[in-house]
């Protein structure tokens, strides 16, 4: 993603919390598979009121205004609820690649070999190395997901 698509999807995040932010829950997903740089979003003067820090307990909080000191209202008039910010990690591209190849879903890519090599769906198993990489993927994403309270 080019600086000027980041700016604009981000310029987009902020209109729709300005719209929407009291009606619905925002969520900034830093998916670190599509990019590891988010300079812009960790830099954006124009965000920071509106997001809570990852590490931040799901509790609701009303987006201020450091320096004014007033409460962010959206369209509607309603106070905005601040983001929630997920860290979404990185599959390894090798397997990421993999996957999208041979159309494979991860529980079939995760799939124990029986005796001669071969799942019991009849396809050939993937190497422990790979499989684990995923597993670890998986449960990385799991814990991710759980941390925001939202499930």
């Amino acid at each position: 993603m080019s600086e000027e698509e980041a700016q604009a999807s981000l310029n987009l995040f902020i209109d729709s919390l300005n719209h929407f932010g009291g009606c619905v829950q925002h969520i900034l997903v830093r998916n670190w598979g599509m990019t590891n740089n988010w300079k812009i979003v960790d830099e954006s003067s124009e965000l920071e009121p509106f997001c809570k820090s990852p590490k931040d307990k799901i509790e609701e909080e009303i987006a201020i205004d450091k320096g004014k000191g007033i409460q962010l209202v959206d369209s509607h008039g309603l106070p905005i609820k601040k983001a929630i910010q997920i860290d979404f990690p990185a599959l390894s591209s090798q397997e990421g690649k993999r996957l999208a190849r041979e159309e494979v879903k991860f529980a079939q890519a995760i799939l124990r070999p029986s005796q001669d090599g071969v799942t019991k769906e009849g396809k050939k198993a993937w190497p422990l190395w790979e499989r684990q990489r995923i597993i670890n993927f998986l449960k990385k994403a799991s814990a991710v997901l759980d941390n925001t309270g939202l499930f």
